[in-house]
């Protein structure tokens, strides 16, 4: 399993080291780098990425603000010089937050993170389709239960009518 991420900051540095931590995880798969959330409204199909890397304080529109235009299935690992944005990040969406300069080991553990959550939470989307299919199949019982009722009680009218008939 690869998770598709991407990483939005207006800092080359923190883009550049972050890439260099994604680049060195099997499991991740960089999708693109982005240096403003402006930006990444127009090119980033959000609809691919799994895990987010996102810088709290840029120009325009910053992270926290971003982040309520990213879809729920979206996970987000803030990456942020300001430890004062912590609250309100958990608000909008975050797994983890991690604070400038970040060391490889931190880094690792957001990853982790993430992993331990898409793998519950794709067992969950499993569980979710294994459940419509059973619906499914039961909805096709309780349609098939209807009509023989039906049936069933026509052959009966007429055993009903035989009967009748051959006690006269």
């Amino acid at each position: 399993m690869k998770i598709n991420c991407a990483i939005i900051d207006d800092e080359p540095l923190a883009v550049d080291l972050i890439k260099s931590y994604v680049e060195r995880v099997p499991m991740l798969h960089l999708v693109d780098t982005y240096n403003s959330a402006i930006e990444t409204l127009d090119q980033l199909n959000l609809d691919q990425i799994y895990l987010l890397f996102l810088d709290i304080n840029m120009p325009e529109l910053n992270g926290l603000e971003f982040a309520k235009l990213v879809p729920d299935n979206v996970r987000i690992v803030y990456t942020t010089a300001y430890s004062e944005y912590a609250i309100d990040s958990y608000r909008v969406n975050a797994l983890d937050y991690l604070l400038k300069p970040i060391s490889f080991d931190s880094f690792l553990e957001s990853v982790n993170k993430a992993i331990k959550y898409l793998q519950i939470d794709g067992k969950h989307r499993l569980k979710e389709i294994k459940d419509e299919e059973e619906l499914l199949e039961n909805s096709y019982a309780i349609q098939k239960q209807i009509t023989n009722p039906t049936q069933d009680f026509v052959l009966a009218k007429i055993n009903n009518v035989e009967n009748i008939a051959n006690v006269a």
